[in-house]
């Protein structure tokens, strides 16, 4: 594993403070990194402040499991938007077709006629 020291990582009020705590910065060999606080001497508090450090960790694990899920829901929520705007777009064109193809019989254009310029089948021609 690589260790790489940072001196005076958290800095504290006092420099008496940043004596007390360094940092070991480690990356095992998979390339997984990783920090190591290092407390150089006794503190008060220290298990409340690992309190909160887990605290944080889990309050930063859940914003970014809800930060991912929103992006996810938007962008499944945009593509069935536009799935669903491309669907009636075909159905308003197709009903456009249609009475294209009944005014073209109404004037006493042909099957085949009508087929060739409002792109139905014959057999829909045939049925209006």
């Amino acid at each position: 594993a690589e260790l790489e020291y940072s001196r005076n990582e958290w800095q504290g009020v006092s420099a008496l403070d940043r004596k007390a705590i360094f940092d070991l910065h480690c990356k095992t060999p998979d390339g997984t990194y990783f920090l190591v606080e290092l407390q150089k001497a006794k503190q008060n508090y220290f298990k409340d402040r690992s309190l909160n450090y887990a605290s944080l960790k889990y309050y930063r694990g859940l914003k970014n499991v809800i930060d991912t899920a929103y992006v996810e829901g938007l962008t499944e929520g945009i593509e069935q938007g536009i799935a669903k705007g491309i669907e009636q777009e075909r159905a308003v064109a197709y009903q456009e077709r249609l009475t294209t193809a009944k005014n073209l019989k109404d004037l006493g254009l042909s099957n085949e006629q009508i087929a060739q310029a409002s792109s139905l089948p014959l057999s829909e021609i045939a049925d209006l």
